[in-house]
């Protein structure tokens, strides 16, 4: 699970920390078996290394200082999470069994219809925001003129650019560049096929092909999937 995502806001960013709390905790009372608490400034960039750490904090002061974790199923039993869960269950396997009906995942992705549903569903999120039916306090409720301490953004370093492409350049030099081209070759024979790409991806790693390399091969039998226009 994560916690944050599409929930964070840019206005008054601070109530961040107590939406990934919250969600959190929520996570873990409904059986989680991993969990990443979003950064309360990532509405504005990246994390800082003091927001990533405050997330990580709220982990552990669920952990170790609640006493949540102590209970395998602490809602084990409750009339409302169980009929929660079943109804979840029903609507997946509802949208599983019309996404089958269409003829799969790929021919949905292809005629656009995932994209027209997480589009239509933006739009409905977006009506009930500006409505005020669904209430984000600070944005639609609660807001304030004050503009409060300035964040302070992460801010990548000048020479992080530079210090990365002299890393790659010394890796091209130093690995065998002709283990890396069979491996590449491999791969994109591979990507001719109907095998499962993995194995080669693995072997061209070891070789030190880079992410770059490995994405080009698979292009070149794949090309580049442009949305359809028109949803």
């Amino acid at each position: 699970v994560v916690c944050g995502g599409s929930t964070l806001t840019a206005a008054q960013p601070l109530n961040n920390v107590v939406r990934v709390g919250y969600q959190a905790l929520a996570s873990i009372l409904g059986g989680v078996q991993s969990v990443f608490t979003c950064a309360y400034d990532e509405g504005y960039a990246i994390p800082t290394e003091e927001s990533q750490t405050l997330a990580l904090r709220t982990q552990q002061v669920l952990a170790y200082e609640t006493g949540v974790t102590n209970t395998v199923d602490p809602l084990g039993g409750s009339y409302f999470v169980e009929s929660l869960t079943d109804r979840m269950e029903q609507e997946v396997a509802r949208v599983m069994e019309r996404i089958e009906r269409l003829g799969g995942m790929v021919e949905c992705i292809q005629k656009g219809i995932v994209q027209r549903e997480i589009l239509e569903e933006a739009y409905r999120q977006q009506k009930r925001l500006e409505s005020g039916e669904k209430v984000v306090v600070g944005v639609n409720r609660y807001e304030s003129a004050e503009t409060g301490q300035p964040l302070r953004l992460y801010r990548m370093s000048a020479d992080v650019q530079s210090k990365q492409l002299d890393r790659l350049a010394k890796t091209k030099a130093s690995r065998d560049n002709q283990s890396v081209t069979r491996a590449l070759t491999t791969l994109r024979s591979a990507a001719l096929s109907e095998e499962n790409l993995m194995p080669y991806l693995l072997v061209a790693v070891k070789e030190y092909a880079t992410v770059g390399e490995m994405v080009s091969t698979l292009r070149e039998v794949f090309g580049v999937f442009k949305e359809p226009v028109g949803l």
